[in-house]
Formats: structure tokens, sequence, C-alpha cells
């Protein structure tokens, strides 16, 4: 992995469009709406005959749980996602991502950078 970013799907559509994917696979993916609840993780690997993946992931109870979070936790937890994300694929330790927002506020709550909620 060499770089990640978060995009509405107006921008990722763009940047499918940049890439020269066509009108018909740019329609398919636009008619699988999953849901304000789901994450759309695309992998996209260059080369002579590129090739997009794409990985969905449903937060549970449609995410409430998070949306209850103080902004800080949200802010520490968006802070180092993908240099994070990047160690996870290339270390091999896919399983860190189960306890991902854990261990990181956890972290955070031991180097001083966050306040446990009291």
């Amino acid at each position: 992995m060499v770089g990640g970013d978060v995009m509405s799907r107006p921008d990722f559509r763009k940047m499918m469009e940049k890439l020269d994917y066509g009108d018909e696979d740019i329609a398919h993916w636009e008619s699988d709406v999953r849901g304000e609840d789901t994450v759309q993780v695309a992998m996209y690997c260059h080369g002579d005959k590129p090739i997009m993946r794409w990985l969905y992931f449903s937060m549970r109870d449609g995410g409430e749980c998070y949306r209850t979070m103080p902004p800080d936790f949200s802010r520490v937890i968006a802070e180092g996602w993908k240099e994070d994300m990047m160690d996870m694929i290339e270390s091999g330790g896919i399983d860190r991502a189960q306890t991902y927002v854990q261990d990181t506020l956890m972290k955070a709550f031991a180097t001083g950078r966050l306040a446990p909620p009291l």
C-alpha cells in the first residue's frame, strides 16, 4: 500500500473517470449503494491492466456507537488510519483491525494525547 484517502462517492466517481474506467463499470459501481452505515474500501493496483477491488463493511448498530463518541476520539482515530492500515497490510497483522479503535484510543490515553472519559 502506498497511500490512502477518504472520499465522497462523487469524488470517487471523478477518480474512476480520471483512471479511464468505462461508463459501464462506473454505472455498475454507482448502482451498488449499501447504505449510510457501510464503508467501502477500494484497492487500486497500477499496471498495464490496472485493477480495482472493493471491500465493504457495515458498522454494527448502524454506526450509532461511533456517532456518540466525543469528537476528540474521532479525531485521534482518523489521524493515523492510513499509516496503521498500511502497516497492517504490509506486516500481515490484519487481525489487529479487530481492535484498532480500542487500541488507538488506549494508546492516546496512555500518552496523554487524549483524556479518558469520566
